[in-house]
């Protein structure tokens, strides 16, 4: 008989010329399970009775069997396990408790783990501790649970490799961030440094890649491929939310929020708006139908599909009924403020955009820090990394690149040369704008030479 393990199949073949404790044993790699742990431990036991001569190689074979891996996994399940029998609030972003269900079986056939460790969380307000355990086909997001054992894991959600993909964000300013997309749940991730992100999105990519392999092998397919999202998969898939501290509008109508002027997430694309913008309902597909939150614009586009194939069916009047359109207040229309064309062509997370991040501009011998953009040699700044409308626009074409004044050193403080450059135009003041490290502002300078410049 055979019995699987990730280091070993162990075949044990009886001999009718020998005794009975005279056995074969081939070695080949494979997954394995806690019942063939119960029985190599009783057949140690046995062979130790019947035939001690085998006892030293049985032992070798075990420590060959319970391998890194597997007690590895062993250690994470004895963390999962002994969460749910201690007491704990939920986590912060409203996710379920492992405690509440039945306990989580780590250690199944075939599964082997690839990567574990601490990431923050971008969550709505802050950036929160949580804990990602990757394995062979799945990615399990945990969190500490307060109070309870050492090291004890509340397991939040079982995202399935399948579907999944991870994105990088363009700008340098979240080198060390990036997103996981998938079906049930979405988030970005940021890592304690960009080597780090690099071996999670490393050992992501190739899990993925190497699911799809296994899935296809086994259904004698070929490797699906997975598009990125667009309208047609509008609220098929969860969105990455906006943390709330990175938006300072609306991104629909631009209304700025305030202490009573709050912030609402769109749960169909993940976008920050106002209450007057995301007072719709609709069914959304990765939540099973159930009504949600989205923005006016989901809503258009949710709705048109769900007309389409509605025609096309003959059916679904049940969730058409769960349609509900927002109640416009009358002369909310009149009250918005007029913007300039200009100002709203450009977003402040454009990924078409030749250079954004980060920057520090001298303004009245005060430094004031803003988000940037430079596209179609304009230069954008932005309260926020993901606002809609920009402060103002600059054409920098025709601008010069120059080194530091003298005068302008004298009337500014805290001033680092490695940091610092200046726009300049005839008869205009300069712009004196500083970078964070000097690796962004040498990549801030190459782009403005090529920008202020016609070629």
């Amino acid at each position: 008989m055979s019995h699987k393990n990730h280091s070993c199949y162990i075949f044990r073949c009886h001999n009718r010329h020998q005794s009975v404790d005279e056995f074969l044993f081939l070695a080949v790699p494979f997954p394995v399970t806690c019942e063939f742990r119960a029985e190599v431990t009783g057949m140690m036991q046995y062979l130790h009775v019947r035939s001690p001569r085998h006892c030293a190689s049985w032992l070798g074979l075990c420590k060959c069997t319970w391998n890194t891996n597997f007690m590895k996994l062993l250690a994470l399940q004895d963390r999962l396990s002994s969460s749910s029998s201690s007491s704990s609030n939920d986590a912060h972003d409203g996710s379920s408790s492992s405690s509440r269900g039945p306990k989580y079986e780590l250690i199944k056939p075939g599964r082997y783990l690839l990567k574990e460790g601490e990431l923050l969380k971008l969550c709505r307000r802050e950036m929160q501790p949580r804990y990602f355990i990757l394995l062979s086909d799945v990615l399990l997001y945990t969190s500490q649970v307060t109070g309870g054992p050492g090291g004890a894991l509340r397991l939040n959600y079982e995202l399935t490799l399948e579907g999944m993909r991870v994105e990088t964000p363009k700008a340098e300013d979240f080198k060390n961030e990036f997103s996981v997309i998938s079906t049930s749940r979405s988030f970005t991730l940021q890592a304690s440094s960009a080597e780090e992100r690099d071996e999670w999105l490393r050992a992501l990519r190739e899990a993925i890649a190497d699911n799809a392999f296994r899935r296809s092998s086994f259904m004698q397919a070929k490797i699906p491929t997975y598009p990125v999202p667009t309208s047609s998969t509008l609220g098929k898939q969860a969105p990455v939310w906006i943390p709330d501290y990175r938006v300072t509008m609306c991104q629909q109508c631009t209304a700025a929020f305030t202490l009573t002027f709050r912030r609402h997430h769109c749960r169909a694309c993940g976008k920050v708006v106002c209450d007057h913008c995301s007072a719709n309902r609709a069914p959304l597909q990765y939540k099973r139908n159930q009504v949600a939150r989205v923005c006016d614009s989901c809503f258009e586009v949710l709705q048109r599909d769900f007309q389409k194939k509605c025609d096309e069916a003959g059916r679904g009047d049940t969730l058409r009924a769960q349609f509900k359109r927002g109640v416009r207040e009358s002369g909310r229309a009149r009250s918005r403020r007029k913007v300039p064309d200009r100002l709203v062509e450009v977003c402040a997370s454009d990924a078409s955009s030749q250079m954004c991040g980060y920057l520090r501009v001298l303004l009245r011998r005060s430094w004031r820090r803003g988000w940037f953009v430079l596209k179609d040699r304009v230069l954008y700044e932005y309260r926020a990394p993901q606002d809609v409308m920009a402060l103002y626009s600059l054409p920098v074409l025709g601008y010069d690149i120059q080194p530091m004044d003298k005068e302008v050193k004298e009337v500014t403080e805290d001033l680092d040369n490695c940091l610092a450059f200046q726009l300049s135009h005839r008869g205009q003041p300069p712009l004196l704008f500083q970078a964070d490290s000097p690796h962004l502002a040498e990549k801030w300078i190459q782009a403005m030479k090529e920008a202020v410049v016609l070629t």
